[in-house]
């Protein structure tokens, strides 16, 4: 059922924008009719969550490659050497950390029929969004196009938005694009009652919990819903400089 969801509230950090027509937004990858045949696929970046999707795909697919982050980062710390073992175990090349729009990365992706993102911290362009044969998939733990940009699930908090995850097809508007899996956690979840690092842990367990089964409609040809509705964009940092007042 459609309902209305809250206007996002601005303020330092956050960016409120009105939605643009569709002929003004790049273009994602191609629209598929009938089943997506997926057999091989590539993995780029690390996060809790997505070392958990990486597992769901390993046991469904051929995974040509993973990598890490872009640039380190301290909340991923270890995670990296995880996903370097299990890479190792499964058979699948590890490639560190890379610029994932490079040439080589760019003909690594052309090989095959999905990308994953599980966690990069860099932005795609449209050459290698559109190289592998169905596209970018990407999870934000976030609803879209609502929340969209940095630390959603603290703006999401602060701002007294709904708690989920959006499963998307990626596209170069940040955090923007045919939706696969809309996914709103349980209203008491966030508010006063849960950290923040709660919050993010509960959505990250979901996402994994429910990866399996978003691929399975994907590879049916299921059609992507639009990213539409009230939208906002918060970009990197703290609200109000980090200061805080009690």
């Amino acid at each position: 059922p459609q309902r209305t969801l809250p206007a996002a509230m601005s303020g330092h950090g956050s960016v409120e924008k009105a939605e643009e027509p569709d002929s003004k937004r790049q273009r994602t990858a191609a629209t598929f009719s009938g089943a997506r045949d997926v057999k091989v696929v590539g993995f780029l970046g690390i996060s809790d969550y997505g070392l958990g999707q990486l597992e769901v795909l390993a046991q469904r697919y051929t995974v040509a490659f993973a990598t890490t982050k872009k640039h380190s980062a301290a909340h991923a710390s270890g995670l990296d050497t995880k996903l370097e073992e299990f890479c190792k175990a499964k058979g699948i090349e590890y490639l560190g950390s890379v610029d994932a729009n490079s040439a080589n990365m760019l003909e690594r992706a052309g090989k095959t029929d999905l990308v994953v993102i599980g966690g990069y911290d860099g932005i795609l362009k449209q050459p290698i969004i559109s190289a592998p044969r169905y596209g970018v998939i990407n999870t934000h733990l976030g609803m879209l196009p609502l929340n969209r940009g940095c630390c959603p699930t603290m703006w999401g908090q602060l701002h007294n938005l709904p708690q989920g995850y959006t499963t998307y097809q990626v596209g170069t508007a940040i955090d923007h694009g045919p939706v696969l899996e809309l996914y709103e956690a349980p209203k008491e979840l966030g508010c006063l009652r849960d950290t923040n690092r709660c919050v993010y842990d509960a959505l990250a367990a979901a996402a994994v919990s429910n990866f399996a089964r978003s691929l399975d409609r994907f590879e049916a040809g299921e059609a992507l819903a639009a990213c539409s509705g009230r939208e906002a964009y918060h970009k990197k940092g703290m609200p109000n400089d980090a200061w805080l007042s009690f």
